[in-house]
């Protein structure tokens, strides 16, 4: 709280912020009254190969838990300065998401921000079970990275945007979206406009959108050399300048979400944020948010179901007394014995991790086949794998990186722990690697083949 980070340069290997690096599991974080100037880049160093991670003007990875979010709170932030990611992700503010309730209010980024796959003006990228929701927020910083957003570059959680806007500049081989990139995760955009050039034609705030995932749009806006599908206003730029955008966001009342904060002054190119009013209302304005629904703590919106650690296909499903992984076709491998029945399936007994109202299922459980029984003589659960025999990527662990080769690109990988807990996930080039927070044994799926990783 209170703080001024002048004239500063971070770098690391792997997650990087000017104020926090990573924040994991049992903890939460409260930021206020914070401003940061200062270059943060991430770059990993491997056999003459240089690939980064996670990188947010202020934190760089926030990660809650599977079981139970964790909260992450900016109040009257400011960042100014350039970021890189040689690798996964950037954001103004923060670099990657994952588990976790996000309250951002009276925040904003100035500076280049660059990353390989995922960057965004505030949020690189969010990823499955969280609830997110920025008010009061801005970016002026060029994006440039493949999935990229003005303000988020890439979504899978529910995400409320109140009062906010993008003028940065996007670039990127796909379509830029204005305030979100791709969108996986219910969007609710209040009271906001994008000028920011390079916006896709098709909208002028996202770049892709799953089919059946809803955005809803209400008093937005956009420069009206953009043709727009998604139920924004095109404003000429003259209304820009001449005070009438301003006044319909001013004037903006619904609920509790009001427009109070906006502002314009002669010679201003777009409407802006009265700051003194939003540097003594923002605390109140981030008490005033709504939390979050049932329905959007148990991620029903998200591409997967993160809360109840089913991850299952036609080929593997996650069981065990707290979880199991199993494939149609896998094997449990030990260097003395190999357990294998002719179908090649594990079964529990009495449980399966697959309660979408539930994060995790508990009971006593037993792999059988054609040859061996296995059985837990304790009430402490153990875990029973089944992976694959031979994948078709593969993999190599320096340190905490894994280095995947050979996987097929645009397919949804997972990392888990032993108790079929989520670590991270994402999306997989043909070559790409993986950063696990802490040393231990995981297992990595790639569209339906499982890895057994063991990371030091």
């Amino acid at each position: 709280k209170n703080l001024n980070i002048k004239d500063s340069y971070f770098k690391a290997a792997s997650w990087v912020g000017s104020l926090v690096g990573i924040s994991k599991w049992k903890t939460d974080l409260f930021v206020e009254n914070v401003t940061s100037e200062s270059i943060v880049e991430a770059t990993i160093y491997q056999a003459n190969k240089s690939d980064g991670t996670k990188v947010g003007g202020l934190v760089g990875y926030f990660f809650g838990e599977s079981d139970e979010w964790r909260t992450l709170e900016l109040v009257n932030v400011i960042h100014k300065g350039r970021l890189s990611s040689t690798s996964e992700s950037a954001g103004g503010l923060v670099g990657s998401l994952f588990s976790a309730r996000i309250i951002i209010v009276h925040a904003s980024h100035e500076g280049a921000i660059y990353a390989r796959e995922h960057a965004g003006g505030l949020i690189g990228e969010a990823n499955n079970d969280c609830q997110i929701d920025l008010a009061y927020v801005y970016n002026e910083g060029s994006v440039e990275g493949l999935y990229i957003g003005g303000l988020v570059g890439s979504n899978r959680s529910p995400l409320n945007i109140y009062n906010a806007y993008n003028v940065g500049e996007l670039k990127t081989s796909r379509k830029p979206g204005g305030i979100i990139g791709d969108v996986y995760g219910e969007v609710n955009l209040v009271n906001s406009f994008n000028m920011g050039k390079g916006t896709a034609s098709t909208s002028p705030f996202y770049s892709y959108k799953r089919e059946g995932v809803v955005i809803q749009v209400d008093n937005a806006f956009h420069l009206d050399s953009i043709n727009a599908l998604d139920g924004s206003t095109p404003v000429s730029e003259k209304e820009f300048t001449d005070f009438t955008l301003a006044k319909k966001l001013h004037d903006y009342s619904k609920g509790w979400v009001t427009g109070d904060g906006w502002t314009q002054k002669a010679g201003d190119f777009h409407p802006v944020f009265d700051t003194a009013y939003l540097n003594k209302h923002a605390a109140e304005i981030a008490k005033n948010i709504p939390a979050p629904s049932s329905s959007s703590m148990a991620s029903s919106s998200s591409e997967e179901e993160s809360s109840s650690s089913e991850i299952a296909s036609s080929s593997g499903e996650v069981e065990s007394s707290s979880s199991e992984i199993a494939s149609s076709s896998g094997k449990v491998e030990s260097s003395s014995s190999e357990v294998a029945s002719s179908s090649g399936k594990v079964e529990s007994s009495s449980s399966k991790a697959a309660s979408s109202s539930s994060k995790k299922v508990s009971s006593s459980s037993k792999g059988s086949s054609s040859s061996s029984v296995k059985k837990s003589s304790s009430s402490k659960a153990k875990t029973t794998i089944a992976m694959t025999a031979a994948p078709r990527f593969v993999i190599q662990t320096v340190g905490r990186t894994v280095q995947v080769e050979g996987s097929k690109a645009g397919k949804k990988y997972v990392v888990m722990d032993l108790q079929g807990r989520v670590i991270t996930l994402g999306y997989t080039l043909e070559n790409f690697s993986i950063v696990i927070p802490a040393p231990g044994t995981y297992l990595l799926r790639i569209d339906g083949e499982i890895a057994k990783v063991n990371v030091e």
